[in-house]
């Protein structure tokens, strides 16, 4: 999984890069003076950073439990924090729209990392001789 996580990162921070520069060519077309819009984009393509830069510091920093149990937690865990950027990067090409402010892949995202967060924190909080 680590590899996993550093590749995702890695991989992220260049699409963060890549968005960067579609809303440097395309502004300020895309929102057509609407300080909204705006916000929407540059926030979108701030989150992708967020997951990328989650994955790519649980990349580095990442241990093996000793327990089956808390492998497993932790393996799911993983998974969620993989979807993170996927659902930035999601949020940032479809999410912002005249007139439409809610933000079906950004509230999502948030839970799906604060979730993962919680079951890599469940895989290693407590000692192994624990519960």
């Amino acid at each position: 999984m680590k590899r996993l996580h550093l590749a995702i990162g890695l991989a992220f921070v260049v699409v963060f890069l890549a968005t960067g520069m579609v809303m440097r060519l395309r502004f300020p077309a895309a929102y057509a003076g609407d300080a909204t819009m705006r916000m929407l984009f540059r926030s979108a393509h701030v989150y992708i950073l967020f997951g990328a830069l989650l994955n790519l510091a649980l990349g580095i920093h990442l241990r093996v439990p000793e327990r089956p149990r808390d492998r497993r937690l932790q393996l799911v865990g993983s998974l969620l924090l993989v979807a993170v950027p996927v659902l930035c990067t999601l949020a940032f090409f479809l999410e912002p729209a005249p007139g439409r402010l809610s933000r079906p892949f950004v509230v999502p995202a948030a839970a799906v990392a604060l979730l993962g967060t919680l079951m890599h924190f469940l895989a290693h909080g407590r000692p192994a001789g624990g519960r």
